[in-house]
């Protein structure tokens, strides 16, 4: 099965969880295949699916010794960011928060797709330890002016993993 044809079959908020798509998901070429093809078609629904190779890319920068493919893990949350769901800031900052490596080369411009303010707003009205830590760091990002250039550095993101 092709990427194209895999993403065909998973548009939508739901993804497939047959034997055969558990499969291709293992393998973090094919992963970085369909983040490709996603990159070059942003008309698509293809949320679960982002949704989906973030916990899987979670999993294999956390469990892997491996490091080829570790990019994934960053353009899937940027994929994520242009989707703009506040829904994903917890789970973009598990992700940032895997391993050192993690902690260091994920951008924290990836957990404000929806915008900034909103995000703020969106965490300040959670309780959870999770949220304000997020909250926490996303207020020093802002005062230090990470975001000052976010469609800049989405521009840039963008170029990066589309070439």
């Amino acid at each position: 099965m092709t990427e194209r044809d895999f993403i065909t079959q998973n548009i939508g908020p739901s993804v497939e969880s047959s034997v055969e798509s558990r499969r291709l998901l293992d393998d973090p070429l094919f992963r970085e295949g369909l983040l490709r093809e996603i990159h070059g078609n942003s008309s698509i629904d293809v949320s679960g699916l982002l949704r989906r190779l973030l916990q899987i890319e979670i999993d294999y920068r956390r469990d892997s010794e491996n490091g080829d493919y570790f990019e994934n893990l960053y353009w899937c949350a940027f994929l994520l960011w242009r989707i703009g769901d506040l829904n994903d800031v917890i789970n973009l900052w598990r992700a940032k928060n895997v391993n050192l490596d993690t902690a260091c080369g994920f951008d924290i411009q990836f957990l404000v797709g929806a915008g900034v303010d909103e995000t703020i707003r969106y965490l300040r009205e959670k309780t959870d330890t999770e949220s304000q830590a997020a909250l926490g760091y996303i207020m020093e990002c802002k005062a230090s002016g990470d975001f000052d250039g976010l469609q800049e550095w989405a521009s840039q993101r963008s170029e990066y993993f589309g070439a």
